[in-house]
């Protein structure tokens, strides 16, 4: 018996010029923007299922097909009475200013701070679109309400579109009078949030802050070698956590994650050599030698500087006109 389900897949263009995106990686500053966006809505809390605000997402797209986004702004917008009023001369504008100081951004697509697709979807991803050609626009939902008007953990998807039926350029559409505005099939596409390693390091020491009543925490107090100790722990406590879920789908009490298997292949085939290992302790030697020889100095000019205090005291005031 065949299956009454609608298999849709992810589309092909014709164009030689666009090419379907792979992934989608978005930057930490352009995830906290859009997430920032929620804060705007002023709309009352029995409306805000059905209220949304739009932006536009600037960023950039590889030879790979692969879209980064890296930067996003609001649009204003309104939805009445099945109408939909867009500002573009506040998109374009904005567009302009953003390219005066980075020229390799563009426009890669549009966010909506719900989840549903409805019908201005489409017609806001056919504006897009038409002023984006030669690169496929990303859809990016964020939902940040469940289904009880709780406020949860943000939720960022993205999407990738492909048209419906026939063009709305061709003849045959025009002849047989059909609306073809906003036809469109959305995709679900793979996004990661991209961060650099110090961005990484900073969050997670201000994130100790939540554990402390006052909400502060000290990042300077902290050595080189106590984030060295406190680090190497922290491996040490994923390595544990990592052998205890092995051992659990080796006995058959839970069942395994392909992804995680793949990784931990990946990462078991992945070994060092003799040089790189002698390389490594070396380089770690010279780093702890450094640092105590640098603790030792200031030492030295600690107890220098104490004891030239002390020798001034004994100094009288005539002989120290001689």
């Amino acid at each position: 018996m065949a299956s009454p389900a609608l298999h849709i897949n992810k589309p092909n263009y014709s164009s030689t010029r666009i090419v379907s995106p792979l992934k989608v990686s978005i930057d930490t500053s352009a995830a906290v923007e859009i997430i920032e966006t929620i804060y705007f809505d002023n709309s009352a809390a029995e409306e805000s299922n059905t209220t949304r605000l739009i932006g536009t997402l600037l960023g950039t797209c590889s030879d790979d097909g692969n879209v980064t986004i890296k930067n996003a702004y609001i649009v204003p917008h309104k939805e009445e009475d099945g109408e939909l009023i867009f500002e573009e001369s506040h998109h374009f504008s904005t567009f302009q200013l953003y390219k005066r100081s980075n020229p390799e951004l563009q426009v890669v697509g549009w966010f909506s701070t719900i989840d549903k697709l409805d019908m201005y979807t489409g017609l806001l991803h056919e504006f897009y679109s038409k002023f984006s050609p030669s690169n496929p626009q990303i859809l990016l939902t964020l939902k940040y309400r469940n289904e009880n008007n709780e406020i949860i953990t943000p939720i960022l998807k993205t999407y990738i579109s492909g048209p419906v039926g026939l063009p709305a350029s061709s003849y045959l559409s025009h002849s047989l009078g059909l609306d073809k505005t906003g036809a469109f099939a959305f995709v679900g596409i793979e996004n990661e949030i991209i961060q650099s390693k110090s961005e990484s390091t900073s969050l997670k020491y201000i994130n100790k802050a939540v554990n402390n009543e006052n909400l502060l925490t000290s990042i300077t107090s902290n050595s080189e070698l106590q984030q060295l100790e406190t680090e190497l722990k922290n491996i040490s406590n994923l390595i544990q956590i990592l052998s205890e879920y092995c051992s659990k789908v080796a006995n058959g009490e839970i069942k395994g994650d392909e992804k995680v298997g793949q990784v931990l292949l990946s990462a078991l085939k992945f070994k060092l050599s003799d040089n790189e290992i002698n390389d490594l302790k070396l380089k770690l030697d010279t780093h702890i030698n450094d640092t105590l020889l640098i603790e030792y100095l200031s030492s030295c000019i600690q107890q220098q500087l104490e004891l030239s205090s002390k020798l001034t005291n004994f100094i009288l005031p005539e002989d120290a006109l001689k």
